[in-house]
């Protein structure tokens, strides 16, 4: 019975393989898995997908860890910010004279924001993994134009202006998490199931039936 038993183990890994794609389907569609089905269909891979979420939400939690120092640049950059979004309603209602004065005002505020920023750079070079974009501090490129787009950034900012995320620091989402315990479960299952040639094979005469072949006569298929 040997051959029967090995069918029936094939029809199992193959059925398997069968959920975890639909799963994968089901997260490319933006869909929620449940933690059970996962259980039971990722075996031991499980462990490891957890142990992956747990890693991902320590460094969800470092992010949150923010340095004072990058606190007191965000709180400068905050007024410029304040100060232009002011200038600019000014603009529009047509107050142009006080609009230019403000606007002054806030890029002198982005300035000293700047100008604190990179007081806090050479300090503590280290800090620019804060930051949404490289910083380099050098007159002969021009510098930061002073507006609410051209500054960098704290990546946790929720300026629209943000060009960074936690992915930063190697933050990921959960279903992409999810997707590679699953892919990696789907590429051991095609492991099993992929025809080996063993000794007994090799030795074979020409026209002699394969242990599938056997096997599916013993089964009648």
């Amino acid at each position: 019975m040997p051959f029967v038993w090995a069918y029936f183990r094939t029809q199992h890994h193959q059925l398997r393989r069968g959920e975890l794609v639909k799963i994968l389907d089901a997260i490319k569609a933006g869909h929620s898995i449940r933690d059970s089905d996962l259980r039971g269909l990722l075996k031991g891979h499980y462990t490891d997908y957890r142990n992956a979420l747990a890693s991902n939400q320590s460094l969800k939690d470092q992010a949150k860890e923010k340095p004072s120092q990058i606190a007191d640049y965000e709180a400068l950059l905050s007024e410029a910010d304040r100060l232009h979004g002011q200038g600019d309603r000014l603009s529009r209602q047509g107050h142009s004279q006080s609009a230019k004065e403000i606007g002054a005002k806030a890029s002198k505020a982005y300035e000293r924001a700047l100008e604190r920023l990179e007081e806090i750079l050479r300090a503590d070079p280290s800090l620019q993994m804060w930051l949404d974009r490289p910083v380099v501090f050098d007159l002969a490129a021009g510098g930061f134009t002073l507006d609410p787009v051209d500054v960098p950034r704290c990546f946790t900012s929720e300026s629209p202006h943000n060009l960074g995320s936690v992915a930063n620091w190697g933050v990921r989402d959960k279903a992409d998490i999810i997707a590679e315990a699953v892919k990696a479960a789907i590429d051991e299952i095609d492991e099993l199931l992929a025809p080996k040639i063993t000794r007994s094979e090799e030795s074979q005469p020409p026209g002699a039936l394969s242990p599938q072949e056997r096997l599916a006569r013993a089964t009648g298929r």
